[in-house]
């Protein structure tokens, strides 16, 4: 594919994320977080795999927007249960290692992708991406436990007016 391809498969990926976090973000909001995680999980292997599977372009244009919403949901609920997670005990470390975590395989996953690209294909940058995504999912249905997603209820105008 050309260049301008490509980055219109990075752009649908920044725009599944950039469009999806808010929207999602007041739908779900009496959704677990361990629900809202598996989906995520869910939805980044699917848009990953579907990514590296197929050759249509508009088809891996879809897989690329499923796995930036699958991104949106998973950095938006990993720090809440987290905190959960940590039973009012270092709360702030808890949530802080999240979002070290983020940073990390926001910095260091590029070039990680790349030079997988480089030595075998993009694809299997995308295969790889679709293990890690399997690994992610499994933690969260090990980690992030059922008796762990009460969250207090509130009304959807409350979440829209915040």
């Amino acid at each position: 594919i050309t260049i301008g391809a490509a980055s219109g498969l990075v752009t649908a990926f920044a725009l599944g994320m950039g469009i999806s976090a808010p929207i999602i973000g007041v739908l779900a909001h009496r959704a677990s977080k361990r629900s809202l995680l598996i989906s995520a999980c869910v939805a980044l292997l699917l848009g990953n795999g579907i990514s590296a599977a197929f050759n249509d372009y508009y088809i891996i244009l879809a897989g690329r927007v499923l796995g930036g919403i699958g991104v949106a949901v998973f950095w938006t609920n990993a720090a809440l249960a987290a905190k959960s997670l940590s039973q009012g005990r270092n709360e702030s470390l808890a949530i802080g290692r999240v979002l070290v975590g983020i940073s990390i395989a926001s910095v260091v996953g590029v070039p990680v992708g790349k030079l997988i690209a480089d030595a075998t294909n993009w694809r299997m940058a995308m295969w790889m991406m679709t293990a890690l995504s399997s690994v992610a999912l499994l933690t969260v249905w090990i980690w992030v436990r059922p008796t762990e997603e009460s969250r207090q209820k509130e009304n959807l105008s409350d979440t829209v007016r915040v």
